[in-house]
């Protein structure tokens, strides 16, 4: 059974896509000019990485805990987090995207539709987030799960609560995935 194609959007300008193409013909983006702007994939560990130095020790080893339950729940699926200044120019949609598709949170075998990962960036400074899932998950989660669960998030981080904003968001897409595993068991 082939599964119908999610809609492609473009992570640059946000306007749909026809189909996948190597730069998209509204605003030019592509992962090469991407790669151009960011450089070098930056340091980062599996599950968590904190370049922005905005967690306790403690706030770390909770949310590795939160994001092992997670994964002994759904061990299909990879979420990572990465806190970080965007660099200079940066915009917080394109760079999730480019670092999702370069920087591999999971094995180099996790493309396409093998690629059950989802990625929250965050950016402390500019105060701005994106998440965003692998290609294999788009069948059961919806662009709009994933705004939710940043939505769910927003009002800590606006706080400076950056750990309890990531706790938010970790919950509210465990729960959204345990909703879906739910009503696909009935």
């Amino acid at each position: 059974m082939t599964l119908p194609m999610a809609p492609v959007k473009c992570p640059g300008c946000a306007r749909a896509l026809e189909q996948l193409a190597e730069e998209c013909p509204h605003c030019r983006f592509s992962l090469h000019r991407m790669n151009v702007k960011y450089g070098a994939i930056p340091l980062h560990t599996r599950y968590l990485t904190d370049r922005a130095a905005c967690l306790t020790l403690t706030e770390i080893k909770k949310l590795r805990e939160r994001l092992d339950r997670f994964t002994k729940k759904f061990p299909q699926i990879l979420f990572s987090i990465f806190i970080s200044p965007l660099p200079r120019g940066g915009k917080v949609n394109e760079f999730v995207f480019w670092l999702a598709n370069r920087a591999r949170f999971s094995s180099t075998e996790a493309r396409g539709p093998e690629n059950f990962e989802l990625l929250l960036v965050l950016d402390p400074e500019a105060r701005t987030a994106a998440l965003t899932m692998g290609y294999g998950l788009e069948h059961a989660l919806r662009e709009e799960d994933l705004q939710s669960a940043l939505a769910d998030a927003a009002s800590a981080w606006e706080e400076g609560h950056i750990a309890n904003g990531l706790f938010a968001c970790i919950d509210a897409m465990t729960q959204k995935l345990q909703e879906l595993s739910l009503r696909d068991a009935e």
